[in-house]
């Protein structure tokens, strides 16, 4: 019986210094093939040598859990790692609201019914919070009275299209 061979540097580990030698030895160093086209021949001749070989991974169980996975309902809202709070955008405050309340489709101070850019997501003090409570459904009609309304009375926000004033 013979004796297998072993390198000798198995187990050992190959010091930080040498490994920056390497490197600046090998820097501006061109590979031997960069800019070799293969030829259709030699191209038909790899496909037809990995023809019927399986792939390595073929067939085999995942048993593990990916950290990056996505996994539904989670890093959602505020778990997420881009969660901005209250400094988001006009728009993107506008997409969280839809994503949370659902698409607008009844003014809640005419009852007028509509779909599309008939029916507003209307911000009660115009101060753009992630505050459920502070939204509104309003008609295009509404959303202009209503947004007249508190410009003019400076920022008080005290004013409401539904006691009547417009």
């Amino acid at each position: 019986m013979t004796k297998k061979r072993v390198p000798w540097n198995k187990g050992k580990k190959t010091p930080d210094e040498v490994k920056k030698k390497i490197s600046e030895s090998k820097k501006g160093t061109v590979p031997w093939n960069k800019g070799v086209k293969c030829t259709d021949e030699h191209k038909k001749k790899i496909s037809e040598g990995n023809k019927g070989r399986k792939a390595w991974n073929k067939g085999v169980q995942r048993t593990w859990e990916s950290p990056t996975e996505f996994k539904k309902g989670e890093n959602i809202g505020e778990d997420n790692h881009k969660w901005k709070g209250d400094s988001v955008s006009y728009r993107n405050l506008h997409r969280w609201i839809e994503r949370n309340l659902g698409k607008a489709s009844k003014c809640e101070y005419c009852g007028k019914e509509g779909v599309g850019r008939e029916i507003h997501w209307a911000n009660k003090n115009h101060l753009y919070k992630r505050n459920l409570e502070d939204w509104t459904q309003l008609c295009v009609k509404c959303h202009a009275k209503h947004d007249k309304l508190l410009r003019s009375k400076n920022g008080v926000n005290s004013g409401n299209i539904q006691n009547g004033q417009s």
